[in-house]
């Protein structure tokens, strides 16, 4: 939106304001008159989950945080989505200012970029996501999505260093960028969620309480740090130390929890003759 209307304005990041603000007030009361209670299915399959919980854990004891960071698994998860977030934070909060600041492109440019990275993003969070859950493998996609991620996040990291890369190129590298860090989050969220289960299904809040914690405190160390680095630096240094950070996740992603391979279907059972 941002590509399409900052030309129209003048550049003025004000109409940006008052567009989203629109959008917002639009589909949230589109959101409030749409909005329904859960199914009877639904509801039966909650309950259901929350029976078979009460055979996993001792429901006599109270669920203790302490057992999540018991595990190795867990502080993988979270050291490593920390690593992890460094990247998608500093995307999030600073894409366009690195962009034009690095490069001089103008806003709109690099609004058009971050357009095609925010889009790629999006449809492969969905698609992974159901490829996840259908063949109930998480690691080779967090892992192929990351190693991904690194190989174009280099690529970006070097052209912040040349004169004349097309918009095109960019767009594109961005695009990359963006599906490959969609495809690594969705099924690592996955891979989280069942390895807290494992730990104490009661837990699941807290976990996710956590990882809440954690990303909002990253954003809050990034607006306060990244412009200092950038400043006694440039961006492209700030892009390199994020790329290291994002490679440490790799080693983190052979600590989780969960299968590399799709587990075979358990065979039929042989019939029985009718003479036996």
């Amino acid at each position: 939106m941002a590509g399409w209307t900052l030309p129209i304005f003048g550049d003025s990041w004000r109409s940006q304001f008052v567009i989203m603000g629109c959008f917002s007030l639009v589909i949230s009361a589109v959101i409030a008159f749409n909005i329904a209670d859960l199914s009877p299915e639904l509801r039966a399959r909650i309950q259901h989950t929350e029976r078979a919980a009460s055979d996993v854990v001792d429901l006599g004891r109270p669920p203790r945080m302490r057992t999540l960071f018991a595990r190795r698994n867990i502080w993988a998860h979270v050291v490593g989505i920390s690593l992890w977030l460094v990247l998608y934070i500093t995307l999030s909060l600073f894409g366009q200012t690195m962009l034009v600041g690095a490069l001089g492109i103008s806003s709109a440019e690099a609004s058009t970029i971050m357009a095609a990275f925010w889009s790629l993003n999006l449809i492969t969070l969905i698609v992974t996501g159901r490829l996840s859950d259908r063949t109930q493998l998480r690691k080779p996609f967090s892992l192929g999505g990351t190693v991904a991620a690194v190989l174009v996040t280099a690529f970006l990291a070097v052209s912040l260093g040349r004169e004349g890369v097309s918009t095109g190129t960019l767009m594109v590298a961005g695009a990359l960028l963006g599906g490959s860090l969609g495809v690594a989050y969705a099924p690592w969220m996955a891979n989280y969620s069942e390895d807290a289960e494992d730990a104490d299904p009661r837990l699941q809040g807290t976990a996710w309480g956590l990882f809440g914690f954690l990303s909002k405190s990253i954003a809050v160390i990034g607006l306060l740090v990244i412009p200092h680095v950038v400043e006694a630096t440039s961006w492209q240094t700030w892009l390199f130390v994020a790329l290291g950070c994002l490679v440490l996740f790799i080693p983190a992603i052979m600590l989780f929890n969960g299968p590399w391979r799709r587990r075979p279907a358990p065979a039929a059972p042989a019939p029985v003759s009718a003479g036996t």
